[in-house]
C-alpha cells in the first residue's frame, strides 16, 4: 500500500462526497461554484445534481432514466376503491 493508493482513496471518496452534496440538493455558496468551475470536483456535484448513476456498466440519468422508474405522466392517481 504505497502512498499514491492512500492519495487516490482520499480523492476519489471527496469525489463520492460531493456527489451525495449534489444528490441530496445541497448547493455550495456562489463563490465556491466559481472557485471549482470546470473542475472534476464541480462535475461529480452536478451529476448527484442531475441524479445520474451507473449500475452494471449503464448510466441512467435523466435521458436514459431507470427502467423501474415510474413518471409522474404516466401514473395514475390511485382512489381508495383502487386500493382496498
Amino acid at each position: 500500500m504505497g502512498k499514491g493508493c492512500t492519495a487516490t482513496r482520499l480523492r476519489s471518496g471527496l469525489l463520492n462526497q460531493m456527489y451525495l452534496a449534489g444528490y441530496s440538493g445541497r448547493q455550495p455558496p456562489r463563490w465556491l461554484r466559481l472557485l471549482l468551475a470546470g473542475s472534476c470536483w464541480r462535475r461529480a456535484w452536478l451529476l448527484g445534481r442531475l441524479g445520474f448513476f451507473v449500475e452494471n456498466g449503464i448510466g441512467y440519468g435523466p435521458a436514459n432514466p431507470y427502467p423501474g422508474c415510474i413518471s409522474s405522466e404516466n401514473r395514475e392517481k390511485a382512489s381508495p376503491e383502487q386500493v382496498s
